[in-house]
């Protein structure tokens, strides 16, 4: 639990480092990655690549855990914790982990005055897993 805490804190103080560290004086479109100016983008995505990579690495575990006690009796709705855990990962982890990495190949193949357009379309799938969360969480 103490881990999970602090890995919480050090990635919000992460990210508010990012947005100061690099921060620089110019006009800007309103997206997702507008807090971040010059490599602070690619750092920050990177970030949260890493991080989808192992939430959706713990979840399998979970996952995995969860089938192997299969046969036991306090058990009895197993289909529904496969479900639930499958939703979250589709929905939670897989819209992020989508934008993470359509951001980080538009900062190799887009080049700089076209990449606005290219992170709206990225963040439709952060935008749409956000807006389905209470649907997937109720």
């Amino acid at each position: 639990m103490q881990f999970h805490i602090c890995s919480i804190v050090i990635f919000c103080f992460w990210t508010v480092y990012l947005m100061i560290a690099y921060w620089t004086h110019k006009q800007q479109i309103c997206s997702m990655p507008a807090p971040f100016h010059g490599d602070s983008l690619g750092l920050w995505s990177n970030t949260i690549t890493l991080v989808n990579i192992i939430s959706a690495l713990l979840y399998f575990i979970t996952w995995y855990k969860v089938k192997k006690i299969r046969g036991a009796h306090f058990f009895k709705n197993n289909t529904k914790i496969f479900t639930s855990i499958a939703i979250i990962i589709v929905v939670e982890v897989t819209s992020w982990f989508i934008s993470s990495i359509l951001i980080d190949l538009s900062e190799i193949y887009v080049i700089t005055e076209r990449q606005p357009p290219f992170h709206y379309v990225a963040c439709l799938f952060v935008s749409s897993g956000i807006a389905v969360k209470c649907v997937v969480y109720y």
